[in-house]
């Protein structure tokens, strides 16, 4: 039997999303991370992350209360 890597997860410790504000709320997306790219130029001065995360609609974390990420923090994209 073969297994294909892409289908794996990842060994992502901690994946911590902040909200903006100063002393704002913060939630740890690590099990819900689907996909990361990490971008890096030699030529430009900035490097780039794009994460993939499900959302289901409720978070166990008690500071958002029974709202998801996306509106609990609130995080737009």
């Amino acid at each position: 039997m073969s297994t294909k890597l892409s289908t794996q997860p990842g060994n992502i410790r901690e994946f911590k999303i902040f909200q903006a504000k100063d002393g704002g709320n913060s939630v740890d997306a690590s099990a819900v991370v689907v996909d990361i790219k990490y971008y890096e130029d030699v030529l430009s001065n900035s490097v780039s992350l794009s994460a993939i995360i499900t959302e289901s609609g409720e978070s166990d974390n008690k500071k958002l209360g029974n709202k998801g990420i996306l509106d609990g923090l609130p995080v737009r994209g």
